[in-house]
């Protein structure tokens, strides 16, 4: 069985059972990108010299893409051997491959921002309605983009957001993993704006509501608002996720300890926490000279 064939007819399959629809769109577009340089080949041809060569070749098809990018390709393509070996259509010795599969040399493209407090603040200050309530989810929360949109009202309680559901693109559907189902503590100024709210909308289904009574797209949201704003402050935008990282900066500045933010966050693991959504500032730099000093 080839590439290809395999990626369409088995891993496609596994992949809609198991994963958010976020997550779904995402390996769809990384099968896809894989499919160019392996899919004609036959499973049991996949090397590690083919890999590295094939990566090498994705780099150079899209230049655009950064060493976290082709990192991630690279798990989705062990994800996709690794089914083969569940499936009993390669070896087990095929489960390390990936491990020496060496990426091309790149930088990273897309600059990973955190908002500080002020900044959050400030962005706050200059929002009003639904994008005001986004950004005080994802900021103070630490929540989603698919999250938000699956917030309901009844969500809300014991001081406590519950995350039981994700809307993406308004597909309604599981969260991301199952540590993300765990509830998130609501902080005095989210339950502010989250009581204004309500007020103001009554307090019935979804909690960000469309004109017609469905969820909401925050990707368009953002776009049409919040993006407009935080750039008019002036601040850099690198997309909502940048909230939920600053989420994570904040909680870190504040000293609590990484595996506490990992929980709140709802992330697998706790080397996600660090490695992605934890950033350092410049005064945390000039902070950490100091004490030396």
């Amino acid at each position: 069985m080839n590439f290809s064939t395999f990626i369409n007819e088995h891993f496609t399959p596994h992949c809609h059972a198991t994963l958010a629809a976020s997550s779904q769109a995402s390996y769809r577009l990384a099968c896809t990108s894989l499919q160019r340089v392996f899919g004609s080949l036959e499973l049991s041809e996949l090397t590690v010299p083919i890999g590295i060569s094939g990566f090498a070749e994705i780099s150079r098809l899209n230049s655009r893409l950064g060493h976290r990018s082709l990192a991630h390709l690279r798990a989705i393509l062990s994800a996709v051997i690794t089914h083969a070996i569940r499936l009993g259509l390669l070896p087990l010795t095929s489960g390390t491959l990936t491990k020496y599969i060496v990426l091309p040399k790149r930088g990273n493209t897309r600059v990973q921002h955190a908002y500080t407090l002020p900044q959050v603040q400030a962005i706050l200050a200059t929002l009003t309605g639904l994008p005001r309530v986004a950004v005080a989810l994802a900021a103070y929360a630490g929540l989603r983009s698919a999250e938000i949109s699956g917030l309901m009202w009844q969500d809300w309680r014991d001081d406590c957001l519950y995350i039981e559901r994700a809307v993406w693109r308004g597909i309604v559907g599981r969260t991301k993993n199952q540590a993300s189902c765990a509830p998130v503590p609501v902080i005095a100024p989210l339950a502010a704006i989250l009581e204004q709210w309500k007020q103001e909308t009554g307090g019935n289904g979804y909690m960000l509501a469309s004109a017609v009574g469905g969820s909401i797209r925050i990707d368009r949201l953002a776009q049409a608002s919040v993006r407009p704003a935080v750039e008019k402050i002036p601040l850099p935008w690198t997309g909502v996720h940048a909230f939920r990282r600053s989420c994570a900066t904040l909680l870190y500045q504040a000293g609590i300890p990484d595996l506490t933010i990992a929980r709140i966050l709802r992330h697998g693991s706790v080397e996600t926490t660090r490695r992605c959504y934890i950033k350092s500032t410049s005064a945390d730099l000039r902070a950490a000279m100091e004490a030396l000093q």
